[in-house]
């Protein structure tokens, strides 16, 4: 897998569009089995990747389309992420954390149900007007992660009078041999996802 990336040095800079903007917008997810991955490899007209390594479109199993991404609506100014390479973990520690306002029984169903999800696939949307897909990894073909992307902490609480509100956070996290993908937002608008 490894041995497709070539051992090169090339010119690192910063980027020209000023996208300095913290924080994320909103995520989609989906459990990884509704993707076809073997057709976002090998069948373009379906799904491709550009030569940019941005994913331009997904391809899907069953009667999964688009609109079967699940949307998460959180605290826009305390949403993160992290993707950390380290030479002695030699894989990309990767670390979502959102903040959701407020409690409700329909959420508490909806963390119980999703903390039994074991392979995770998000595409998540900062505030630059940038994606990026966590939860599978890329080096010519689309292959499964070294850990998968779930639910590795819920915190349900009620907060402190006067200090703190009433909230559930939640972090996804996972580990990949590659840094996470970019997706295409004119191809795969926000919008689209559900």
């Amino acid at each position: 897998m490894a041995c497709t990336v070539s051992a090169t040095l090339g010119n690192l800079g910063q980027s020209p569009d000023c996208n300095l903007r913290g924080g994320l917008k909103t995520i989609k997810w989906i459990e990884n089995q509704h993707i076809d991955w073997s057709v976002m490899t090998t069948n373009a007209a379906n799904a491709n990747v550009n030569a940019d390594g941005e994913v331009i479109q997904f391809a899907y199993t069953g009667s999964e389309t688009d609109a079967s991404w699940h949307t998460l609506t959180f605290e826009r100014k305390l949403g993160s992420y992290n993707f950390t390479f380290t030479e002695d973990a030699d894989v990309y520690e990767q670390l979502l954390t959102v903040t959701f306002e407020g409690k409700s029984k329909d959420d508490r169903e909806t963390f119980l149900n999703a903390l039994s999800v074991c392979k995770i696939v998000a595409v998540v949307y900062d505030n630059n007007c940038q994606a990026r897909l966590i939860g599978v990894d890329f080096d010519g073909t689309f292959t499964e992660q070294i850990k998968s992307l779930r639910i590795v902490r819920h915190l349900d609480a009620s907060g402190e009078f006067g200090t703190s509100k009433a909230r559930d956070e939640m972090d996804l996290g996972g580990e990949s041999l590659y840094p996470p993908m970019y997706v295409n937002t004119t191809s795969i608008p926000e919008t689209s996802l559900g």
